[in-house]
């Protein structure tokens, strides 16, 4: 287990890295992030379940006092591509307690995640590959802070990219890709619906950036269908004020 110290707006924060033999059976820390969770999902306790199975590594900011302020789940494995194991890294669940939530704390541990990422391609010299899963616009952003990242906005994206999803798909025994857009995946979370808060939040997140994407590729969250979007780990970490 790995822990710093920052500060951000004037809120001191305990950063820590749990591997997953530190938290799979850790009933406070499971918890605990099912109570910052629990405003955003219908069924929180089936989200977490959900994220669990793919997840490996926990990134966790505390307060001074103890209380958990927001988390980040990340699962790293290998994937079949071209006759050759990749190293790939799921970028899981994420969240900020509710009354930080819109303040980018978050950030700091998205930016620990891609230090040790890239350390890790420094001592390996090969290059992870990211992915992650998201029915809203404030997630698909996320890939502002990769490289190479796809679909883009618009929602292309290259050969070698749909090549990658693929191998993806099959890997996660997924429904297979037979027409439309293949980073797209229907039905992958139809038990981890968003409360109606939530959807209250991201409606107005869409409205504000005139973010159409989603309604024009047919993605219905209700559904539980999701776009994966992929990419790789910046050859520069990103500030935590991004």
């Amino acid at each position: 287990m790995n822990t710093a110290t920052f500060c951000k707006n004037l809120i001191p924060l305990d950063i820590q890295t749990l591997e997953l033999k530190d938290f799979i059976n850790n009933h406070f820390i499971l918890q605990e992030i099912k109570d910052i969770i629990a405003p955003s999902y219908e069924d929180p306790s089936s989200m977490l379940k959900r994220d669990l199975s793919h997840s490996n590594k926990l990134y966790i900011a505390r307060e001074r006092d103890g209380r958990l302020i927001t988390f980040l789940m990340v699962g790293w494995e290998n994937v079949l591509f071209k006759g050759q194991n990749i190293p790939t890294v799921y970028i899981g669940l994420s969240a900020t307690r509710q009354d930080q939530k819109n303040t980018g704390i978050v950030r700091y541990l998205y930016k620990r995640f891609l230090g040790d990422a890239q350390a890790w391609e420094q001592v390996h010299q090969q290059r992870l590959l990211l992915w992650y899963t998201t029915a809203t616009p404030s997630a698909f952003h996320v890939s502002n802070l990769m490289e190479e990242s796809q679909p883009n906005i618009d929602g292309s994206y290259t050969e070698e990219g749909k090549k990658l999803i693929l191998a993806l798909r099959d890997h996660k025994k997924w429904p297979a890709f037979i027409e439309g857009h293949p980073f797209i995946v229907k039905g992958i979370a139809e038990k981890t619906r968003y409360s109606v808060l939530e959807r209250e939040r991201i409606k107005k997140i869409e409205e504000g950036k005139n973010f159409t994407l989603f309604t024009e590729l047919g993605i219905d969250e209700t559904q539980g269908d999701r776009m994966v979007c992929i990419g790789r780990v910046p050859s520069k970490v990103p500030s935590s004020k991004l």
